[in-house]
């Protein structure tokens, strides 16, 4: 299943004479759903809570050419997977034998193996990696601007036979070509007043209720629920109290999206920026 290229941030695992031969799932992502439907103190229903952690574990075979090689190497291996815990994360990379790469951010890992007495020059060694982010993603960034939509209309006089199609003009597409749904970001930028963005194939629209000129732009995550305006010396200021609607997400397949506006600028738009997203090895 998976090919030679396994790396944590930019080094190599599989390097000669260590072989992953498994990446298992051990955990399938967790939800909070205990929390999920309690009411705010206000009486409000809260969002259904997201998946939001998960565990991932590796197979790994080290062969030595003595056993001083093979101590070697699993030194080096575990020193390795010994940064995650010392800089707080890393990236765990993988190709798939259908040729598709993925990634996770992992924070942190446990090891288990043993060298035997029966067999000195070989070893095979458990690695568990977990994660904060429920989803194996790809290993590039789509990202896509948007720009404001222009409905449809009647020309006058009206042409025979009369077209009763909805029209319209900047209407973007973009493809999650995953097996889940993407977690995307979206940045707004001026000039955009009252801006609101639907994800017209999933019916979900997010609306920032706030007038956005010259150099502004807010930052919506859509995982961490997150929304920060940048406008002159304002740098990474809550946003939240202008965002309204869904923090939607990008569906696996073809996304019909439609950015609005209530004045309209050619030059406003909002960039749309994700991974494809996997849900399991």
């Amino acid at each position: 299943m998976i090919n030679a290229g396994v790396y944590l941030d930019a080094t190599q695992l599989d390097v000669s004479g260590v072989y992953l031969e498994a990446v298992k799932n051990l955990a399938f992502p967790s939800s909070p759903s205990s929390n999920a439907k309690r009411g705010s103190f206000a009486g409000n229903v809260i969002t259904v809570g997201g998946m939001r952690s998960y565990k991932i574990v590796t197979e790994w075979f080290i062969i030595g050419t003595t056993a001083s090689d093979l101590a070697s190497k699993r030194e080096t291996l575990m020193g390795t997977i010994g940064t995650i815990i010392s800089q707080g994360s890393a990236i765990f990379k993988m190709t798939k034998a259908n040729g598709k790469v993925v990634q996770i951010e992992v924070v942190n890992a446990k090891v288990t193996g043993d060298i035997s007495a029966d067999s000195p020059f070989a070893s095979k060694i458990l690695i568990e990696f977990e994660s904060e982010y429920p989803l194996l993603t790809s290993d590039t960034i789509t990202d896509e601007d948007a720009y404001i939509f222009q409905g449809g209309g009647m020309a006058i006089p009206m042409a025979i036979p009369m077209d009763m199609g909805v029209g319209g003009a900047n209407e973007l597409t973009v493809t999650n070509n995953g097996n889940f749904e993407a977690y995307p970001t979206f940045t707004f930028n001026a000039p955009l007043s009252f801006a609101t963005l639907k994800n017209v194939t999933t019916d979900k629209i997010i609306n920032v209720n706030y007038t956005l000129s010259g150099s502004d732009y807010i930052v919506v995550d859509t995982y961490n629920r997150t929304a920060l305006l940048y406008s002159g010396s304002t740098i990474g200021v809550n946003a939240l109290q202008y965002i309204t609607g869904d923090f939607w997400s990008i569906a696996k397949g073809a996304n019909l999206i439609r950015l609005g506006s209530a004045v309209y600028d050619a030059g406003a738009k909002c960039t749309i920026a994700f991974r494809d997203s996997y849900l399991g090895v």
